[in-house]
């Protein structure tokens, strides 16, 4: 899964949200930058990329859509 986030700021915003859950339910994520990407299953950027190869993107604060959504089955805004 893919999260993308309008700006950095707002990326930054949502890695520090998973980071606040239990130790017990902590959702495992990647961030730009971080490599290797496919080792990611949750990916936050601020790109239109799709760094981790995902199937499904979530689409938040009305961010621009990505120019191909081939890739994706699904895209939830």
């Amino acid at each position: 899964m893919t999260v993308q986030a309008e700006n950095e700021e707002a990326a930054e915003a949502l890695v520090a949200l998973l980071w606040s859950f239990d130790p017990v339910s902590f959702v495992p994520h990647g961030r730009d930058g971080d490599v290797p990407e496919d080792d990611h299953p949750v990916f936050v950027t601020a790109t239109q990329e799709n760094p981790n190869r995902s199937a499904m993107r979530f689409v938040v604060n009305r961010c621009e859509l990505p120019t191909d959504l081939n890739p994706f089955e699904r895209v939830a805004l």
